[in-house]
């Protein structure tokens, strides 16, 4: 979570010297400094939600309602994520998806240093295990030439993964920052701002591709999204994904704010649109502190229901790289 300015400078210097205290696990004088500075900035959000996690820490479950609740009123647009407090909590029901306000905003505060964290920090190759596990199904050759479309597609990761297939590689993501980043990399032919299946769903072309790297993990329910790229995939089209994997149920948020998945839930969700899988691995995923964190990654197919036996590959297309 950044700090943004309360615009008083003595509100801003009391939440710097709390943080110093939590960092020193000096918890209850955080939250005594915190809440002496209330009154200086009563809208300032930021106070109210690290003050709901400083509750939660210390086991003041009623407080961190209270304050979780309080962000929610301040800002209805929760770009601080203050609904997963209260349904980690128990107070509010699981959302079915992370508020947009609050992935917009965390991503595009990550944008400048996101690829050093995931890549140094947190030993992050999801985008470079899907493209292996791809080229297990579909093999590149020369003149492989793909509509390719990279949901969440962030800073272009993905997008260094797959250009070499792509005759048009295409991105969207819910960050402004992240696309920022990706431009500079100059591989895709087009990006637009925008939530993945509100782009599906007003889209009319088809993709012989469509690629979703550690974008699932901020949905849980996946009903909408899978009904939305059916309709935009190719007869014979792969959808590529990572999930984190839950064991039984359907769905779950969990407290690292991502969702984790059943294969059952995905298998069901898949089946009902047409799809089914061709490959599915578990594979680590990301550190997470001084935990693995372990997914799977997974390659559905859409095909006709009567040519489900056919083979589902077509090398005949040329490729034609369309220019930047």
């Amino acid at each position: 979570m950044s700090q943004e300015s309360s615009g008083n400078v003595i509100a801003d210097r009391r939440y710097e010297m709390a943080q110093h205290f939590s960092e020193r696990g000096e918890v209850i004088e955080a939250i005594e400094l915190l809440e002496q500075t209330i009154d200086l900035v009563p809208d300032w959000v930021v106070l109210h939600f690290r003050l709901g996690e400083l509750y939660m820490i210390s086991e003041r479950r009623d407080e961190a309602l209270k304050a979780f609740s309080t962000c929610l009123t301040l800002d209805p647009d929760d770009k601080l994520g203050a609904i997963i407090k209260l349904s980690l909590l128990g107070a509010s029901p699981r959302p079915q998806t992370l508020p947009s306000g609050y992935v917009e905003a965390l991503f595009d505060d990550y944008a400048d240093r996101f690829d050093k964290s995931l890549l140094e920090n947190l030993g992050y190759r999801t985008p470079w295990e899907i493209a292996a596990a791809v080229e297990k199904i579909r093999p590149y050759t020369p003149d492989t030439a793909e509509v390719i479309l990279d949901l969440g597609c962030g800073t272009g990761l993905v997008g260094e993964a797959f250009s070499k297939r792509a005759s048009w590689l295409e991105g969207v993501d819910m960050s402004a920052g992240m696309l920022v980043q990706a431009a500079n990399k100059k591989i895709y032919h087009h990006t637009e701002h925008d939530e993945a299946v509100a782009f599906l769903t007003r889209q009319d072309k088809k993709y012989d591709m469509i690629i979703a790297a550690d974008v699932l993990v901020y949905m849980g329910a996946l009903e909408t999204l899978f009904a939305a790229l059916a309709q935009r995939l190719s007869a014979n089209g792969l959808f590529a994904f990572s999930t984190q994997i839950l064991e039984s149920g359907t769905y779950m948020l969990g407290g690292d704010h991502r969702y984790a998945h059943s294969a059952s839930y995905i298998e069901a969700c898949a089946a009902t649109v047409g799809l089914r899988t061709l490959h599915t691995e578990r594979t680590f995923i990301r550190h997470d502190g001084q935990v693995d964190i372990y997914g799977q990654i997974v390659v559905m197919v859409k095909a006709e229901e009567k040519s489900l036996d056919a083979p589902v590959f077509d090398f005949s297309k040329k490729r034609d790289r369309i220019g930047q």
